[in-house]
């Protein structure tokens, strides 16, 4: 023993030596230098709350300027103080819908998902996304499956929370829900926008993997490259939030994958903790659970 201790997730590495710890003997100096710390953050998060206006226009910076209230022309104050005109109302004759033939262009559906998906990122994210891919493809393969390819699938996890929230976000669930053959043909677009999405950003591993004729490790890259969207999509359609899938992926990235726990490690960065079945499994149910929620919500709708 050095000094030193660590604290981890997992049990990959069985132990050396079992020895009987009594805890921390707590005295003045480590207590006052949590209580310096607890100081500095109640300071901290004062200091946010003086400066957040809480979204009110009336608080504006100096520097904003407010746009000046425009007096109403002639014309508009002339149409205001005449008396409003009664129209007949009369029923209104929808037209049905064409039934067009099979084709569902469905191709040309998943690109204008994955369009929307990755609109608003500049050019950095494709840089930093690119550049995680290429050292999947660089690095040792030992590295570039328990370690690179961490951060590469920890890089689009924004893109990933879109789907089956965009809807509920933007309003247009009315839009969508009432074109033709929406569902389950939109739903599944958006899947496969985001199995893109996961294609693209680990295709370094991927290549890497097939050079290798490493196909056991292959196995569980497919698994992640599906399950991933998969869990984004079945949150996103029960939830109708994007926050849901954020904080839980990011979680279960932190003790699965990260500390290489088996049956939690969902991209099977180890031989020991990959276990492909179970999430090829779980994707299945996952989208079974975005499918159900969906129709019923198209269904009172």
């Amino acid at each position: 023993y050095r000094g030193g201790a660590s604290l981890s997730i997992g049990g990959l590495n069985p132990a050396t030596r079992v020895f009987l710890w009594k805890g921390i003997h707590w005295d003045s100096t480590i207590l006052l230098s949590r209580l310096l710390w607890l100081a500095i953050a109640f300071a901290i998060s004062m200091l946010a709350a003086l400066l957040f206006d809480r979204f009110d226009p009336a608080r504006l910076s100096l520097f904003v300027r407010s746009p000046k209230s425009r007096e109403p022309s002639p014309a508009s104050a002339e149409q205001q103080s005449s008396p409003p005109v009664q129209t007949q109302r009369t029923a209104a004759q929808l037209t049905p819908l064409p039934r067009t033939g099979p084709r569902a262009r469905f191709f040309t559906l998943t690109l204008a998902e994955l369009r929307l998906m990755l609109r608003g990122h500049g050019w950095w994210w494709y840089l930093g996304a690119a550049g995680l891919s290429i050292a999947c493809l660089f690095s040792p393969l030992d590295s570039a499956r328990s370690g690179v390819i961490l951060a590469a699938w920890l890089w689009p996890v924004l893109l990933w929370s879109q789907l089956g929230t965009r809807e509920a976000q933007f309003s247009t669930r009315a839009l969508i829900f009432s074109a033709q053959r929406a569902f389950p043909r939109q739903l599944f677009a958006a899947w496969s926008a985001g199995v893109l999405v996961a294609v693209f950003t680990g295709l370094g591993l991927g290549l890497h993997l097939l050079i290798a004729r490493n196909f056991s490790g292959l196995a569980p890259w497919i698994a992640a490259v599906i399950f991933i969207p998969s869990a984004a999509l079945a949150l996103g359609v029960c939830t109708e939030s994007r926050k849901p899938f954020e904080a839980l992926y990011t979680a279960w990235w932190y003790i699965g994958p990260l500390h290489h726990t088996p049956h939690l490690d969902f991209m099977g960065t180890t031989a020991i903790s990959s276990n492909p079945v179970l999430y090829l499994g779980a994707t299945v149910i996952l989208l079974s659970i975005a499918l159900g929620f969906r129709r019923a919500r198209l269904a009172s709708a």
